[in-house]
């Protein structure tokens, strides 16, 4: 048996979209003004809870209703968008016997969350970065990235042993802590009030989560970031580096470019390239994350392979930081 509900189909196989309405959305064609792209917009967002990553494909559309300028990054963002909505995930009904595990990722390019029973998809939830937490310390990022995953998942969760999926060995400690900050202790409280078996997972395995914040090392997520896609392209392979080294120079204020044409300096006889500030952060977040360069190891162990290649003043600080 088959339910039409208003822009889906309800059947004992799930819940999908209702292609009929998905086709609608799918055939619009580029907006002239803000009123239409909120318009569609109003549209989209009634199936993001069947698309992973919505938040993240859709993130730099939104920046354009405060200030209706179009330029060839929300084109791509709305045929990303299109392609998404087209290809929208059938949900299933949740099972009240089985148990949930929940999947969670938190990235400097979001936050992501993915409910699954018997390794079938249940909801996924996702949102990106508010600008206080840009610069939060990984277990930070993956302590508001759990809570937010709570929140949102609390009507199928609450009372139930749900398993917790993380990348982050740090998160399991996190609990056992005495010491902590206050922001962290008030993250930790509020984990407590859920019947949790928080799990470790490598990264690599961690794939639905991932997709949801984060498609590997394209760092187009906001409007800060859009710019920088060219200096960090979408890894294809593991054997690719996550960035594009000459392309670095174009970050260069005038002055920098005087005291390094070429975007490279000679230091201590090795040539190094030389990072613009907007991109240190994001470099050093993706090479951590890269699973041959820093493959989230510490700052003994990471700094100097960094050091090998970049050139970054006062950077103990910053790769500390990260």
């Amino acid at each position: 048996m088959r339910i039409e509900y208003p822009g889906f189909i309800i059947s004992k196989q799930g819940i999908p979209p209702n292609p009929k309405k998905t086709k609608v959305l799918a055939d619009k064609e580029i907006f002239k003004n803000e009123k239409e792209l909120r318009f569609f917009l109003g549209a989209a967002i009634y199936y993001r809870k069947h698309i992973t990553n919505y938040s993240k494909i859709a993130s730099i559309l939104y920046e354009a209703t405060k200030n209706f300028i179009w330029n060839d990054h929300h084109t791509t963002a709305f045929n990303n968008l299109k392609t998404a909505i087209i290809n929208a995930c059938t949900l299933s009904l949740p099972d009240s016997i089985a148990l949930y595990a929940i999947m969670i990722d938190a990235s400097i390019q979001g936050l992501g969350a993915a409910l699954i029973q018997d390794n079938k998809p249940i909801a996924f939830t996702s949102r990106t970065l508010k600008k206080s937490e840009v610069m939060y310390a990984p277990v930070q990022l993956e302590a508001i990235g759990l809570v937010y995953a709570l929140k949102q998942l609390t009507p199928y969760i609450f009372g139930k042993r749900t398993t917790i999926l993380t990348d982050q060995s740090s998160l399991l400690s996190l609990m056992t802590k005495r010491d902590v900050s206050n922001i962290l202790d008030r993250h930790k409280t509020y984990i407590m009030g859920f019947d949790l078996d928080i799990k470790y997972i490598k990264g690599t395995d961690n794939s639905v989560a991932d997709y949801l914040s984060r498609k590997i090392f394209s760092i187009d997520i906001t409007s800060t970031t859009a710019n920088f896609t060219d200096a960090f392209p979408k890894l294809t392979n593991y054997l690719q580096l996550p960035y594009v080294v000459d392309n670095f120079k174009k970050y260069l204020s005038d002055k920098e470019r005087e005291l390094y044409p070429e975007g490279t300096i000679s230091s201590r006889g090795k040539l190094r390239f030389f990072v613009h500030q907007k991109l240190r952060f994001m470099l050093l977040t993706v090479w951590y994350e890269h699973p041959l360069l820093g493959n989230h190891s510490g700052f003994d162990k990471g700094a100097p392979k960094i050091k090998d290649v970049f050139l970054l003043p006062n950077m103990d600080t910053d790769i500390k930081r990260v």
